[in-house]
């Protein structure tokens, strides 16, 4: 698995994992929520396919599971993880 990250924050993923039935594929993660310290991710399946919101500092499980954590930079709307 690879995970790239684009845009101006600088936090990361971490403890992703991928459920047994979810579609395999890249899945985007998209800054649609942004404040200091905080901020909220739409989570797109390799369809497009919007499957939950993922919140800073928080597990999101879903088809994939994962935690977006802060950086010191603070993320903005439109940054991406794929």
């Amino acid at each position: 698995m690879t995970i790239a990250g684009s845009g101006s924050g600088n936090g990361v993923l971490s403890a992703v994992t991928a459920d047994a039935g979810a579609p395999a594929g890249v899945y985007t993660l998209t800054c649609v929520g942004v404040g200091a310290n905080v901020g909220t991710f739409d989570v797109e399946d390799p369809n497009g396919v919007s499957v939950g919101i993922a919140k800073v500092g928080a597990v999101y499980n879903g088809p994939i599971n994962l935690t977006v954590n802060d950086g010191a930079v603070d993320f903005a709307a439109g940054d991406q993880f794929t």
